[in-house]
């Protein structure tokens, strides 16, 4: 699917978050250092507490409704497509969550992207 989206996730600079444990403090507190520099910085964190948007953040503001809204009827088409034309099986919930994170981040022109890692591992869809 990221071929299809243009490899957005390779657009930006990452900071990569993995481990056992803290990987959502130390997400925080990266992306909270690299705004107080006067970065603009996206952050994509798993799982969410009180609503989906908070996901996906801008300067720590989770995405608007109307913006992830936006961000699904833009994606959609092409996991369809990915899912009719190659023989992986369905998009999980999570990669679809990364790639979206990855897109919007690219299409805010964000200076660093701070991504969470999911199961971790070579097959993490946060990884490549």
């Amino acid at each position: 699917m990221e071929t299809l989206l243009g490899n957005p996730q390779k657009e930006v600079p990452s900071v990569h978050i993995g481990g056992k444990k803290g990987k959502g403090s130390t997400a925080a507190m990266v992306t909270s250092i690299l705004v107080a520099s006067g970065f603009t910085v996206g952050l994509a964190t798993s799982p969410h507490l009180h609503s989906l948007t908070e996901r996906i953040r801008v300067d720590m503001q989770p995405i608007s409704k109307d913006d992830f809204g936006d961000l699904v009827l833009t994606l959609w088409p092409d996991v369809l497509k990915v899912e009719s034309d190659y023989d992986l099986g369905p998009i999980t919930w999570f990669e679809f969550m990364t790639m979206a994170a990855f897109y919007f981040f690219h299409f805010r022109q964000v200076d660093f992207q701070v991504i969470e890692t999911g199961l971790g591992g070579r097959l993490d869809a946060t990884k490549y």
